[in-house]
């Protein structure tokens, strides 16, 4: 192409593309390579989102510096002192554009990229106040931030990636920090995405996939999970069964978008319309931004087990019951899918604290689902999908609540579920009753959730476990520390 014709398309305006959420101050990459041997030589860098702006300018106000045979040597920006002068060395431009042609590649050739596995982690943070045992501090708070860093980075392998940040949960956690850190944001969310990358061969013949890691932080509300409003959730059941595979169990990005694809077409068809409005109707005075409407899955045993992005649960009196996320020996059970960080740590705090007589249970198919909703044990014939499914709906009208569990705001209720038409014998939506009693249940575990993973109201018995309330010193990170606070037997106090 003619390098005159190209400038000229290039002097011409580009609107700016609205993104849907503020990009923080700094983001993270970091390049791996096939052959394990060169990994150990890798580094990654933490960059400006906005370096290339900050390059451009530069590059218009600097000056050339040659040496005796009058070769440029490098750039100086004017009026420098000169005994503290702002270099812009040629290896440092050599390496911006290699970074820069490397992120390119990933998304104009990279046949891995397009055939290959990418996976995705979205984790929250809060930079706020803290007395520990007297001592006012600025912190910043990771919930579950050292199970977050543990799950990350062993996500590489279960994709069938090589990386140097595979297993290494101290540095991935080191990572989060820093970019949350520097981010500008009080509330930051990390967006981690190991993806394969350009260097593996055109054919794809290498037995594993080389991949690149990218961080970066967004800004969504603004407020800490905690503060967020609830929201009541109502619930269309999908008609797509989640495919048994082990991959499911890592946030890999591919099945989202088909799932994302499906949740819109499923939402925009009259059936899931009608629901909608006569949800607002009858509970909300015809204000629909008052719930949500969101779709669920079940296992290809007939269970419900998972929503958009989020895990599901179930509430019976004093009892949350969930869906196990592995294979068991049970034939009926190809429970393949992702069980995030929250339904773990809800279940383990259920386990570990006292929070009067309230129990959890995990159940793998629809009888052992039956047996825990109504204590008995069916008999039923469940070797069709559509008897299974049958069976769950039906257990379905002898709970007292559902829940949905997620990142952003820990547990949410669902009042409702609309059966899908293709496995459900009755088209009804099932309606759930949400007692006082489930209420409680439901109000003591979110409260001992968000107590214990950002340390408020003094936190629990569990806060000083850093696998649940990962906190550091903002002081320590400003000089390049990254430490978790110990607070093991410290008092907590929460202060503006």
């Amino acid at each position: 192409m003619n390098l005159d014709f190209l400038l000229n398309q290039l002097a011409g305006e580009f609107p700016d593309k609205v993104k849907p959420r503020k990009l923080g101050n700094v983001f993270y990459y970091h390049q791996g390579f096939t052959d394990v041997s060169k990994n150990a030589e890798s580094k990654g860098v933490y960059l400006p989102t906005d370096f290339v702006s900050q390059i451009v300018g530069l590059l218009r106000s600097a000056e050339p510096i040659t040496d005796a045979e009058g070769a440029v040597s490098s750039y100086r920006l004017p009026n420098s002192q000169l005994e503290n002068p702002h270099f812009l060395n040629p290896a440092v431009l050599k390496n911006v554009e290699q970074i820069i042609n490397n992120i390119m590649r990933l998304a104009l050739y990279s046949p891995s990229v397009d055939y290959g596995n990418s996976w995705i982690t979205g984790d929250v943070g809060q930079k706020t106040k803290k007395r520990i045992d007297g001592v006012e501090k600025q912190v910043l708070v990771i919930p579950q931030g050292i199970m977050r860093a543990e799950v990350n980075a062993t996500n590489f392998d279960g994709c069938n990636m090589v990386h140097p940040l595979a297993n290494n949960a101290r540095e991935m956690l080191s990572i989060m920090a820093k970019t949350m850190f520097h981010s500008g944001f009080e509330t930051p969310y990390f967006r981690g995405r190991g993806v394969a990358d350009s260097g593996n061969d055109a054919m794809l013949n290498d037995a594993v996939l080389s991949s690149s890691f990218i961080g970066v932080t967004w800004d969504f509300f603004g407020k800490p999970s905690y503060a967020l409003a609830p929201k009541e959730k109502w619930l269309v059941a999908s008609p797509q069964a989640l495919d048994g595979h082990p991959l499911l169990q890592f946030k890999v990005a591919g099945p989202y978008q088909r799932r994302l694809y499906d949740r819109q077409v499923l939402l925009q068809q009259e059936r899931s319309k009608a629901f909608g409005r006569q949800v607002a109707e009858q509970y909300y005075r015809n204000e629909a931004s008052k719930f949500g409407l969101d779709v669920c899955y079940f296992l290809p045993n007939g269970i419900l087990a998972d929503a958009m992005c989020q895990n599901v649960g179930f509430i019976k009196g004093n009892k949350l019951i969930f869906v196990d996320g592995s294979c068991s020996s049970d034939s009926q059970a190809d429970n393949y899918f992702f069980v995030g960080k929250t339904q773990k740590t809800v279940y383990n705090l259920i386990k570990l604290l006292d929070l009067d007589e309230i129990t959890v249970d995990v159940v793998h198919n629809p009888r052992e689902f039956s047996k825990a909703v109504t204590n008995s044990t069916s008999a039923i014939d469940l070797y069709t999908q559509r008897k299974s499914s049958d069976f769950v709906y039906n257990n379905l009208k002898e709970i007292d609540g559902m829940v949905v569990l997620g990142t952003f705001r820990g547990m949410e209720m669902v009042k409702g579920i609309l059966p899908d038409r293709f496995y459900s014998s009755n088209n009804a939506p099932i309606i759930f009753p949400w007692g006082e009693r489930a209420i409680n249940t439901f109000e003591k575990i979110q409260s001992a959730l968000w107590n214990t993973v950002y340390g408020i109201n003094g936190g629990t018995r569990l806060t000083a476990d850093q696998r649940y309330c990962t906190m550091f010193d903002c002081a320590d990170l400003e000089k390049g520390i990254v430490n978790p606070l110990n607070l093991n037997g410290k008092t907590i106090e929460d202060f503006r």
